[in-house]
């Protein structure tokens, strides 16, 4: 998630403190990664409403030219809260990626 893309969110701001958008940028998940991040598991619906499912495939897009394995599990027709509460396919799905990415250790 690119945070500076909501340079005007309140919860944002109040979260950060600051209006300043080098702040927001630095403190932007997107802006962590690196070639030496872990692998990185992430389930995300379109119909989120609250978090723009673009933010998901952009931070995937930059796993891969990283080349840091990744798995951007797509959960259809559930909103923000409801893809954490009631998606079990998910939980399924990151288990089995811990799983694999743990034993390459």
């Amino acid at each position: 998630m690119n945070l500076a893309l909501f340079p005007k969110d309140p919860n944002i701001l109040n979260y950060l403190g600051t209006k300043d958008l080098q702040v927001f940028s630095e403190a932007s998940p997107i802006s962590l990664l690196s070639e030496s991040s872990p692998p990185v598991f992430t389930y995300h619906s379109p119909s989120d409403s609250m978090v723009d499912f673009k933010h998901a495939q952009q931070f995937h897009a930059k796993l891969d030219e990283l080349k840091v394995e990744n798995y951007l599990h797509e959960v259809p027709f559930l909103g923000h809260v409801l893809t954490f509460l009631c998606s079990k396919e998910s939980i399924q799905k990151s288990i089995l990626f811990l799983k694999i990415h743990n034993q390459s250790k």
